[in-house]
């Protein structure tokens, strides 16, 4: 499991406890190593000076731009701390087969139905499939799909990803959102300011790594301080 997945994979079994418990759901069997979780990640940031993100994060685990940051910061912290790293990854592989299996488990989630009374579904005969016109349907999507992509590089590289986001918009905003809409907003925000190196990989990168330090900051006074 390399970081990005370890830092997803944590934050959001962290996150599902949370808000287990802020809903009063009775304990489960793999609350106890959730927990561990938290305080591991929580005991990071505080010493790092990020512990008030991790306290908003506890307070509303289901914002999207709360948790973006903090499973940034996890991130963050495992590419520089093997120490920490190591430990994460041992920890998260403790947890029960079944929430490590489907993290959402005891938030919404449904288990997957299984045959009963000796039933199995019957499953439809591929020999019948094509028989009954299924090669001309596969046909017509693949050419749909062709159509499709000669559309977009018809229009470029430019024209494929846009974003939502602008000068104005928030850094917790930029971390919850895309790659493909962060690397989008560098670029056009970078255009807007004059930036020579707009949209660069090391612009993007040092663009999440401030947005990272400082979630509430404008977007835009970040790509200025890069400049």
């Amino acid at each position: 499991m390399d970081t990005d997945a370890l830092a997803d994979h944590v934050v959001f079994v962290v996150a599902s406890y949370l808000m287990r418990l802020a809903a009063g759901v009775p304990h489960q069997s793999g609350d106890a190593h959730a927990a561990s979780l938290y305080r591991l990640i929580a005991g990071r940031l505080q010493s790092s000076g990020n512990g008030d993100e991790m306290k908003k994060f506890k307070e509303n685990p289901r914002d999207a731009g709360e948790r973006a940051v903090v499973r940034y910061l996890v991130r963050h912290h495992l590419e520089q701390n093997p120490g920490f790293r190591s430990v994460l990854f041992d920890a998260a592989k403790v947890l029960p087969s079944e929430q490590a299996d489907n993290p959402r488990a005891g938030v919404g989630a449904r288990p997957q139905s299984s045959p009963r009374y000796g039933h199995n579904p019957t499953t439809p005969a591929t020999d019948d499939f094509w028989k009954t016109g299924g090669a001309k349907t596969v046909a017509a999507i693949v050419l749909v799909v062709l159509l499709i992509i000669a559309k977009l590089i018809s229009w470029g590289p430019g024209g494929i990803w846009s974003s939502s986001l602008t000068a104005d918009s928030t850094c917790r905003e930029y971390l919850a959102s895309s790659p493909q809409e962060r690397d989008a907003a560098v670029k056009d925000i970078g255009v807007q300011l004059h930036d020579s190196e707009a949209g660069s990989p090391l612009r993007v990168i040092n663009t999440e790594y401030m947005c990272g330090q400082a979630p509430d900051m404008k977007l835009g006074a970040v790509l200025r301080d890069s400049q």
